[in-house]
């Protein structure tokens, strides 16, 4: 019985990672705008997208800034996914199934006097 239960669960356990099920990952194409303030109240945290993405996916993420910021993507376990600078960008990754946490920062110089926030548009496609 176990020769039998354990290659059905590890096939049906492949089957959710790779996405063939759906419901279980983020839909393609997402997108996501925030508005990332450049002056941030003490303890104030800057506002980030976690998304997971099926197994052996390939990731394409494409983003625009209104002003310059460093764009970046984590794994859980502080692995870089992305690091750029710009007012846009674009990357490629090959998902892992684990949860990525996306992270543009503005960076200076911001205008005299100014907490003006930076508009950030990401879109996330992926193909299996």
């Amino acid at each position: 019985m176990l020769l039998v239960a354990c290659p059905v669960a590890v096939g049906l356990l492949l089957l959710l990672w790779t996405g063939v099920i759906p419901g279980n990952y983020v839909s393609s194409p997402t997108k996501w705008t925030a508005e990332i303030p450049t002056c941030l109240p003490g303890g104030g945290r800057l506002p980030v997208a976690v998304h997971v993405f099926p197994l052996w996916a390939t990731v394409h993420v494409y983003w625009t800034a209104s002003a310059p910021v460093y764009y970046t993507a984590f794994d859980p376990y502080d692995n870089g996914v992305i690091s750029e600078f710009g007012t846009s960008g674009n990357a490629s990754f090959v998902s892992q199934a684990f949860p990525i946490e996306f992270t543009p920062t503005p960076l200076p110089p911001y205008p005299p006097g100014s907490c003006q926030p930076v508009n950030v548009t990401t879109i996330w496609t992926y193909t299996i």
